[in-house]
């Protein structure tokens, strides 16, 4: 919406300090919480979110050659977080504030890019740029995320998109030819190739000014069954995490109220075992399992919406702060009582909206669906060889306890009992 009226941003500049309903309580509740939060998330501070490639491989959640293949542990290994604190000089970075501080700076200290200093690769960047195209060289994966952030495209999105060009190469869709420009090799693991795309993909020249369209509009171009391999959910490239390694992704992204996302859910974390107090979900989920997993997801994105509606970093989850720890938190601040239920029925509310307008636009059981890649197709080797989603199973229970209709409509009952009775129109 904002680039289709060339709008860059929005800055509101402020005037005076936020009130807080009780400052030396909140202090103190967020001093006691810090300690908690830097022992639980030890992982995330020491390598960043890419230090989980070798564990996120091992259990298939790791997308792997556009998401055809299971396993792939050596080159896991050699692009994993950890490695930049081998390779190159790296200091821990930190959003204002944060007891975490997950990011990381880098600088490289030999080789053809000896002296850049740019940003440690995230782990969606390592899974997209790195182990979905084959591509096992850590310091290309930083210069290529570098090149993502400096001509402004999704790291992930590209990822897949390029991915799709390769398969279709890879078995005689397309030919080098239809590339737009010579010397271009697109085959996995080329970093030429890679970084050449990636500017063709911003500047709109040759093949890239269709990819840069997205994989669902590269695919309905291209035609020639080329749809089946085409990763996305709604039109949104998928994140890096598979469906067949934590089943719940796969109804997370079919229900997203912008497509492909993970952030939207986060239900993969109690999948992997994650404790969050106050949700009621059991002690051990089995992540090859269907059942119960639309709940779960739901109750996790109304979770994940209040988070949002915050301004606080879904991270902190790993670090113990769940629905409990907001409900203190939002008392001290801003003096609201609200029970857990009370506060994840805001992000009920949050949640529906988006889907009623959605609706409005056609969105149903019918545009609830992901990839036949990550549905149909097993991984065949590794963590989750033969594990694929009931994804049918999922949406009917997700409608369910949503109060939808089975067609995933918001029913006008349910719509009335969060105060949204105006959107049904």
């Amino acid at each position: 919406m904002f680039g289709g009226k060339k709008i860059k941003g929005i800055a509101v500049k402020g005037s005076g300090r936020p009130a807080i309903a009780d400052p030396d309580g909140l202090k103190a509740y967020v001093s006691g919480m810090t300690a908690s939060i830097r022992e639980k998330a030890d992982s995330l501070h020491r390598n960043g979110t890419g230090g989980s490639v070798p564990y996120r491989e091992s259990v298939g959640d790791l997308p792997i050659k556009n998401f055809a293949v299971g396993s792939w542990p050596e080159g896991a290994a050699k692009i994993a977080g950890n490695v930049y604190g081998e390779l190159m000089k790296r200091k821990h970075l930190a959003c204002f504030g944060c007891p975490i501080a997950c990011a990381k700076s880098i600088e490289f200290t030999d080789g053809d890019y000896r002296g850049l200093k740019t940003s440690q690769p995230e782990y969606e960047t390592i899974a997209a740029l790195g182990s979905n195209l084959m591509n096992d060289d850590p310091e290309e994966l930083a210069v290529q995320n570098m090149l993502c952030n400096r001509y402004g495209i999704d790291t992930i999105s590209a990822g897949v998109v390029i991915g799709f060009l390769f398969e279709c190469f890879e078995r005689g869709i397309i030919a080098k030819e239809d590339i737009g420009r010579d010397g271009i090799n697109p085959v996995w693991g080329d970093n030429g190739a890679i970084k050449e795309l990636l500017r063709m993909i911003a500047f709109r020249e040759g093949i890239g000014a269709m990819l840069a369209d997205g994989v669902r509009r590269a695919a309905e171009s291209i035609g020639k069954g080329s749809e089946s391999f085409a990763v996305h959910a709604r039109g949104l490239e998928l994140p890096m995490h598979d469906p067949r390694g934590y089943v719940s992704s796969a109804v997370t992204y079919a229900t997203g109220n912008r497509g492909g996302s993970h952030s939207e859910s986060l239900a993969y974390y109690v999948e992997q075992g994650m404790k969050i107090a106050g949700m009621g979900f059991p002690d051990k989920v089995d992540p090859h399992s269907s059942a119960g997993k639309g709940e779960i997801t739901a109750k996790m994105q109304n979770l994940s919406a209040v988070f949002d509606a915050l301004g606080l970093c879904k991270f902190l989850m790993a670090g113990g702060v769940g629905p409990e720890e907001l409900c203190g938190f939002l008392k001290s601040a801003a003096g609201m009582s609200l029970s857990v239920r009370e506060l994840l029925d805001v992000g009920d509310r949050m949640y529906t909206v988006k889907r009623l307008y959605n609706q409005r636009l056609g969105a149903g059981r019918g545009s609830d669906t992901v990839s036949e890649r990550v549905t149909r197709e097993k991984r065949g080797s590794g963590g989750a060889a033969d594990v694929l989603p009931d994804l049918e199973l999922m949406k009917d229970e997700l409608y369910r306890f949503r109060g939808w209709d089975r067609e995933g409509r918001v029913t006008e009952e349910h719509a009335r009992s969060l105060g949204l009775e105006e959107y049904l129109s």
